[in-house]
């Protein structure tokens, strides 16, 4: 079965004092499935990489999620957090990024 490639960009924000660290990862979610992506180099809060998406669907659902530690009083604390529900038309639609509709 043939997969189409699809590039994920995304770029963090958080307030969530000392969460901006080298060691947050960042990942597309397409149903239950993770895929990381890699940081871009020379930027703080932004990340990119290439995900399979398997044909046979005109509209996909996505999220990103952020994996992060944060300092406490003890020790490092560990969260993550997920992004909004995104569309990703796949044929002729609009560019990633297009909020889903509840």
């Amino acid at each position: 079965m043939r997969t189409d490639v699809y590039h994920f960009e995304v770029q963090w924000d958080t307030s969530r004092r000392g969460a901006n660290n080298p060691n947050v990862k960042a990942y597309v979610m397409i149903e239950e499935s993770l895929f990381p992506l890699t940081r871009i180099p020379g930027t703080p809060d932004r990340w990119e990489g290439d995900v399979p998406v398997p044909p046979g669907k005109s509209v996909i659902s996505y999220r990103y999620k952020f994996e992060y530690t944060y300092p406490t009083f003890t020790q490092p604390a560990s969260q993550s957090d997920l992004s909004q529900a995104y569309l990703l038309e796949l044929r002729g639609g609009p560019a990633p990024g297009v909020p889903a509709q509840k």
